[in-house]
């Protein structure tokens, strides 16, 4: 029951999600290190992680590891469906331009996942064509000249009980 009951959560309005973005532009280069490698990340690393985050609704490890042989073209993959279909979500142009240029910046997290290219490019590749043109038309036009998203509040309603 637990599961199927609405969570009263509300996501960030688009003030306070340009609050956050814009504090990104106050982060300095951040040295990290996983006792085996270590690296950099800047403010705008960070502004891409959230926008990532905020267009797909990947999770933070998800996007963590995100892997540009997930990207094609404007579609971002999901996870598999148990019939045997996968799900994408739709980016913009711009968001799309801002991760190939962040890959051609950062070496390939296909490494972090302890699988060559081609073993992840097969596995994350599978798709539905009609389904997923569907899918991409209908984000696609939600999304159409619309350069940041428009994020509303939901609140949980009452039931009605019969």
């Amino acid at each position: 029951m637990g599961a199927n009951r609405v969570a009263n959560k509300a996501p960030y309005t688009d003030q306070e999600l340009q609050r956050i973005i814009d504090a990104c532009d106050n982060l300095g280069d951040v040295v990290w290190s996983n006792g085996r490698e270590s690296g950099v990340y800047t403010g705008e690393d960070v502004k891409d992680f959230i926008w990532m985050m905020a267009y797909t609704g990947l999770r933070v490890s998800d996007v963590g590891l995100f892997n540009m042989s997930r990207l094609k073209g404007n579609e971002v993959f999901l996870r598999p469906k148990k019939n045997g279909g996968d799900v994408f979500a739709y980016i913009p142009d711009w968001l799309r331009d801002r991760l190939n240029a962040w890959a051609k910046r950062r070496a390939d997290v296909a490494d972090l996942l302890g699988d060559d290219e081609k073993t992840v490019r097969e596995h994350y590749s599978r798709w539905v064509p009609e389904r997923q043109a569907r899918l991409t038309k209908i984000l696609k036009d939600a999304f159409d000249d619309k350069p940041k998203p428009k994020l509303v509040a939901i609140r949980a309603g009452s039931r009605d009980r019969h």
